[in-house]
């Protein structure tokens, strides 16, 4: 695996882990635990696709 490919797997990880993270909140009734969550996973969402597009903008 490449180290774009590394970088990208491990933001999506981070996706994964914030929606983990709002699903146990959500269950728990702890709105505050579930917003963490959403936040952690529209972080590593953004931080993928910045991180994509600066790729393919070096491939170019």
């Amino acid at each position: 695996m490449s180290q774009k490919h590394k970088a990208l797997y491990q933001q999506l990880q981070l996706a994964g882990l914030g929606i983990v993270i709002a699903i146990v909140g959500l269950i728990k009734h702890r709105l505050d635990i579930g917003a963490i969550g959403a936040v952690f996973c529209l972080y590593g969402i953004l931080r993928a696709w910045f991180i994509w597009k600066i790729v393919k903008q070096a491939e170019e």
